[in-house]
């Protein structure tokens, strides 16, 4: 069950890694200030915290969590398309992005230390901890790529093609 899960693990974070690396530097060339994206990361964990209170006690299956917290978090992706017909988009995107940390991460975290074994959980924790650097290192420079040869959109609109 613990590989199953962490091949699902790596294949979410390969393409959330690919599709948002670049999400600032949109945000930026769309007239989203510094001061703006500081308030969308602070509306992020506002949402998270109203969400978590207003969820408490709350029974969900786990597939139906993560599926909705992919799902999500693609639609997050997917509204970034529109910010240049309304810069307050970004707040829009920071609710999808709390959905996605509530329902997903909170989710997944659970399952990761539930089916790993006791006795391998630091080892398994730390390339769970690794896969970010090392994706964010290889798939970075191929978003980057792709933004400068066919531009944001394409980026963005990729993973549902």
């Amino acid at each position: 069950m613990f590989k199953r899960i962490y091949f699902f693990f790596l294949t979410y974070i390969a393409a959330m890694t690919y599709s948002q690396t670049l999400l600032m530097l949109w945000f930026f060339q769309n007239g989203i200030s510094y001061a703006e994206m500081l308030i969308y990361f602070f509306a992020i964990y506002f949402f998270v915290f109203i969400f978590y209170f207003i969820l408490e006690n709350r029974k969900f299956s786990s597939r139906f969590s993560l599926l909705l917290g992919i799902l999500c978090s693609a639609i997050g992706v997917l509204l970034a398309n529109f910010i240049p017909v309304s810069t307050y988009l970004i707040y829009v995107l920071a609710l999808f992005f709390a959905l996605n940390f509530v329902f997903f991460w909170t989710i997944y975290n659970a399952l990761h230390f539930k089916y790993s074994e006791k006795h391998e959980r630091g080892f398994k924790s730390g390339v769970y901890f690794l896969l970010f650097p090392v994706l964010g290192a290889i798939l970075s420079p191929i978003s980057g790529l792709i933004v400068g040869k066919f531009g944001f959109s394409f980026l963005f609109n990729i993973l549902f093609t």
